[in-house]
């Protein structure tokens, strides 16, 4: 089974590229001070590999929730999960605060980042083609990615 490629993105896959292989910083407070409130894409990564692709209204906002110590989110559950290995089962407060915060904490700290400017109005179906396109796991044309790849803004 074919997997989707940049290509399949059309117009969008310039914003794709510049997510993907553009500029990484840490996902530390040093590597997030200077960012602006402005909506936008981005990836986390671990090494060279994609592990999460998201939207955010504001992007200094939403990358400097995912490093805090103590904020609960969709990012810092992934982390909490899959990194950590807790149970999702109140997974909230069992990092919010004491030893699996920590944890989650340090998991976090060996990430990177990366922006892509978009426009406010298409940054959900957005995301959702890139990470069709960025996750293995799809692995070609499910139904999930074909409708990800369809909503597509043209």
């Amino acid at each position: 089974m074919q997997q989707f490629s940049p290509a399949d993105l059309g117009k969008w896959e310039k914003e794709y590229r510049q997510l993907i292989e553009g500029e990484r910083h840490t996902l530390t407070e040093q590597g997030t001070w200077a960012l602006a409130d402005k909506p936008g894409l981005l990836a986390v990564f671990d090494e060279d590999e994609p592990i999460y692709i998201g939207y955010a209204k504001t992007l200094a906002k939403t990358l400097q929730s995912f490093h805090k110590a103590g904020m609960v989110n969709e990012f810092r559950n992934y982390v909490a999960i899959v990194e950590c290995g807790l149970a999702p089962k109140n997974i909230e407060k069992k990092y919010k605060n004491g030893r699996s915060g920590q944890r989650v904490d340090t998991a976090v700290s060996r990430f990177f980042y990366a922006i892509s400017p978009a426009p406010a109005a298409q940054l959900g179906p957005l995301a959702a083609a890139f990470t069709a396109v960025a996750d293995p796991r799809y692995n070609g044309p499910t139904a999930l990615s074909n409708m990800a790849i369809d909503a597509l803004p043209q």
